[in-house]
């Protein structure tokens, strides 16, 4: 089973998460794409006792990123996080 984000990413959701600390985005952020990050920490080869771990350095890096992102409407939220992701997991490597 493939785990998809919702397509395209909610942008006003991207947009509390550059605001003030809102709990509420980020939770739902986070119920969002935990499923997809750690599929995709799998698929780039990560090993099951090490994916959580992975996915966790994903987020924490998220944490100081998304606040910072320029969102553009013409290219795919999914395609930069994939980069964060494939960046993470190529540094636990």
């Amino acid at each position: 089973m493939t785990v998809a984000p919702p397509d395209p990413t909610p942008r006003t959701l991207l947009d509390r998460l550059r605001g003030p600390s809102d709990p509420a985005a980020w939770n739902r952020f986070i119920d969002l794409y935990a499923p997809v990050v750690l599929a995709w920490v799998g698929h780039l080869g990560v090993g099951v006792g090490e994916r959580a771990d992975v996915s966790q350095d994903v987020f924490v890096r998220l944490l100081t990123a998304l606040p910072k992102l320029e969102y553009d409407p013409s290219r795919r939220f999914r395609g930069w996080l994939f980069t964060v992701v494939r960046s993470a997991t190529c540094e636990a490597g």
